[in-house]
């Protein structure tokens, strides 16, 4: 957003910063804190549908994550009983 207020008007990069944090406070003031993290993505260039695709990707890593390992366990203990089971 800052870059585009200075290519597209007179003011300066540091006014346009100041713009941008004051824009950027106002939204967030208006919005539910769940919105934050979009508002934050969009100034910074970001749409708001690739704002949502990287969090759903952040998510999808984090369950595949804690999903590895209990998934591990289980095949072990399978394994183990069925192992028992042969001698």
């Amino acid at each position: 957003m800052k870059e585009r207020l200075v290519s597209s008007t007179v003011l300066t990069e540091e006014q346009a910063s100041k713009i941008t944090g004051e824009i950027t406070s106002y939204f967030k003031e208006k919005s539910p804190s769940v919105f934050h993290k979009r508002i934050d993505d969009m100034v910074a260039g970001k749409t708001l549908e690739n704002s949502f695709m990287d969090e759903l990707d952040e998510i999808g890593k984090n369950v595949r994550e804690r999903a590895n390992d209990p998934a591990t366990d289980l095949k072990s203990a399978f394994d183990k009983a069925f192992k028992n089971k042969e001698q």
